[in-house]
């Protein structure tokens, strides 16, 4: 009883607000993706000693980015 209830409250407060945070985050994240292999989007940014230093850091995440920003008709 007491579980479902937990449940219950979570589904009415909780898990909307949490899926539209998750939404969000994959937003941000793929603005930030942009920003910093944007070069090779043939965006002019003129960061790229900055990005250098980051991309070992978000190199894994690349291959699932461009299938999201394919995916998408705007990335913004």
């Amino acid at each position: 009883m007491s579980r479902t209830l937990k449940e219950v409250l979570y589904g009415m407060f909780v898990f909307d607000f949490e899926q539209n945070l998750r939404a969000e985050s994959i937003r941000n994240r793929d603005v930030f993706l942009a920003l910093t292999v944007g070069e090779l989007l043939g965006l002019p940014l003129h960061t790229s000693y900055y990005t250098l230093q980051v991309l070992p850091y978000v190199f894994e995440e690349l291959s699932s980015w461009k299938r999201r920003a394919c995916r998408e008709r705007w990335v913004f």
